[in-house]
């Protein structure tokens, strides 16, 4: 009885150890490849780098470079997988904490993201530059949309080229809020820059309302001013944005 038992305990040692020292690589094995495509391993499954990194999007995969994770042991046995991310593409950076729910629902914590103005392109049909600063303590996603959170984006060096022309805009902050589900707020303001932009959003289901008012202190580009007439009123010294509209 006594062998049996100690068999059964060795077995059970080299168990763990094989799990707690497995190959970085097997994570390729377990994410989707359609949605996440890694490379370059190394480490282990818990502590491990993938030394190139993309996720796909409706638009297409945008690369994440170098990332770092660390998977936590005792959410994964509670059935709810935790991992720390860091990961790094040239002036992008990407660092958060990621816990995925049985229900499906993913929450977001310490999430800290930098990244060009200029990825929005693969996304809108607008030719931007600077830096955008992504900074939320909490962001809960359900059913694919944002749920809950709270957080700020910062545009810094903000530009905006057109086909004949271009224009610098400033330094600006959006802070915004999500209370419920399809419901939140936003107020963005200027930090600095020849063109202030004041105002905020609001959402309500599929419904949204804009309301803001943009001034300069110089002359706007005759193209950035025709673009902006498609959706705002003249006013005294800029334009005022105000609409209701939906996604």
């Amino acid at each position: 009885m006594k062998r049996v038992v100690l068999g059964a305990s060795l077995a059970l040692l080299f168990l763990l150890v094989l799990i707690m020292t497995a190959p970085a690589r097997l994570v390729g094995y377990l994410v989707p490849e359609n949605q996440l495509r890694l490379s370059g391993f190394s480490g282990t499954i818990w502590e491990g780098v993938a030394s190139n990194a993309a996720i796909a999007t409706p638009e297409g995969w945008v690369q994440l470079g170098r990332t770092r994770w660390s998977l936590s042991q005792l959410y994964l046995l509670a059935l709810m997988p935790t991992v720390e991310i860091q990961s790094e593409w040239g002036q992008q950076q990407i660092r958060a904490n990621i816990r995925l729910y049985p229900s499906g629902d993913i929450l977001l914590r310490g999430v800290r993201t930098s990244f060009s103005a200029s990825l929005v392109k693969q996304f809108m049909p607008v030719n931007l530059r600077g830096t955008l600063t992504l900074e939320s303590p909490l962001l809960k996603i359900a059913d694919g949309v944002p749920a809950e959170g709270r957080g700020k984006l910062i545009w810094r060096q903000a530009f905006w080229r057109g086909v004949r022309g271009s224009q610098p805009l400033g330094d600006y902050e959006l802070n915004f809020r999500i209370p419920a589900p399809a419901t939140g707020n936003a107020s963005v303001k200027t930090l600095a820059g020849p063109i202030r932009i004041e105002g905020g959003l609001e959402v309500q289901g599929r419904e949204y309302a804009v309301d803001a008012s943009l001034t300069s202190n110089q002359a706007i580009d005759s193209e950035l001013s025709a673009a902006l007439l498609l959706m705002a009123e003249p006013v005294d010294g800029g334009y005022r944005l105000k609409f209701n509209s939906e996604f």
